[in-house]
């Protein structure tokens, strides 16, 4: 998700735009409004109080999509971007990888991104993995070492593995 947030002069919190973007294969990107204005879930009456719209263009100047002030959020819009072929994938939590060198930075991965970290993760490990070196994949740790590892000895789908592994410290904190 990509957050916009003004808190403006008066140091308010106004929730301002969440845009979430979802590559849909063969070239195609869709970008979602999920929050306008007004927060999480409002109501149309809420909603309606929105005090600014939203215009979203592609990298080439186009226009993706409008958001107009007071609308409901849901609106979706649509852009084509270049398709490449992936041989390694970033953990989607990267950013958030602070004092975490043990932590897995790349993999060897079918996608760029992969999504297997947290609740809302939405990569299927067994389907995205790409072991290329007699059954064991290239890590990259976010200390710069890298190892060859199997891919069941780094699944995230092990509970213990995910939080060891891939999953940042700073949101194992906030679970505590």
């Amino acid at each position: 998700d990509l957050v916009f947030e003004w808190d403006g002069t008066s140091g308010g919190d106004w929730d301002d735009l969440v845009l979430r973007f979802e590559a849909l294969g063969n070239g195609l990107m869709q970008v979602t409004c999920v929050e306008n204005d007004r927060g999480p879930n409002p109501s149309p009456e809420v909603q309606a109080q929105g005090s600014f719209s939203s215009v979203l263009y592609a990298p080439d100047g186009t226009v993706v999509m409008s958001v107009a002030k007071g609308e409901m959020p849901g609106r979706k819009g649509y852009y084509p971007v270049q398709t490449i072929k992936a041989n390694y994938g970033m953990n989607s939590r990267a950013e958030r990888l602070v004092r975490d060198s043990h932590k897995i930075l790349l993999v060897e991965y079918k996608k760029l991104v992969a999504d297997v970290v947290g609740p809302d993760a939405r990569d299927i490990w067994a389907d995205q993995m790409a072991p290329r070196h007699f059954g064991t994949m290239n890590v990259l740790f976010v200390d710069g070492s890298v190892e060859a590892r199997t891919p069941i000895s780094i699944t995230p789908e092990v509970p213990r593995i995910h939080d060891e592994l891939w999953m940042p410290s700073l949101d194992l904190a906030k679970r505590q």
